[in-house]
């Protein structure tokens, strides 16, 4: 028991002593300063997110957050509505002062001429009924279709439901949780273009991560 006691002390320190922590902030310029924040243990980094929007006002917002891991090889995501506009994001991992870093620039947008032409339904609308239009995927990466719902409050404590539909790349499909904020919906999906194959994994618990206002400028705890 002697023994037992001081190693079970050790163990207990050195967890606690690994945990991690992040700055949590957001802004709509591209740097920001807020407090360190314990990171649940699935969340293994810290990051620097930043979107950029053809559309609306606020369009350029940084958020400093953890991340789960993977998230910053993933490099430009792209969802593009159409002429609805096209929000656009990149995840940069950062440890200690990195994190006092702006978020650097988004990579370049791939334009590459399509082998094949793909489509998708699109519309953006801050209200459940959404007007579709069908749309040609601009770039050799927008292999997805992206159906999206998600809530957020505004000012006055009510939840508002957003519609967002187009076309994507599968960095999006892949890490939904960094790409934006908000309360995910359980109908959201994304699916490959053209109807060409079965709903990605991984959209339960779906997109944006899930806890603040979305790419109309506010962020996750």
């Amino acid at each position: 028991m002697e023994i037992f006691l001081p190693i079970c002390l050790l163990a207990t320190v050195m967890a606690t002593g690994g945990t991690l922590k992040c700055p949590v902030c957001e802004t709509t310029g591209r740097n920001c300063d807020g407090p360190m924040k314990t990171c649940p243990p699935e969340y293994e980094q810290c990051g620097i997110i930043s979107w950029e929007k053809s559309f609306g006002m606020q369009n350029k917002t940084t958020a400093k957050k953890c991340i789960k891991p993977g998230a910053c090889q993933k490099g430009l995501v792209v969802f593009n509505a159409g002429k609805n506009g096209t929000i656009l994001s990149h995840v940069s991992c950062c440890t200690g002062d990195e994190c006092k870093k702006p978020a650097p620039p988004l990579p370049p947008r791939n334009f590459t001429s399509l082998r094949e032409k793909r489509t998708c339904p699109a519309c953006y609308s801050e209200k459940e009924v959404c007007k579709e239009e069908t749309i040609e995927c601009r770039g050799e990466d927008e292999t997805h279709c992206v159906e999206l719902f998600y809530q957020i409050s505004d000012a006055e404590g009510r939840n508002v439901t957003t519609t967002m539909k187009g076309c994507a790349n599968k960095a999006l499909c892949d890490h939904q949780d960094d790409f934006a904020t908000g309360s995910l919906l359980p109908a959201s999906l994304c699916m490959v273009a053209n109807g060409a194959g079965s709903t990605i994994e991984g959209w339960s618990g779906f997109l944006l991560l899930s806890q603040v206002q979305l790419l109309l400028g506010q962020v996750l705890p």
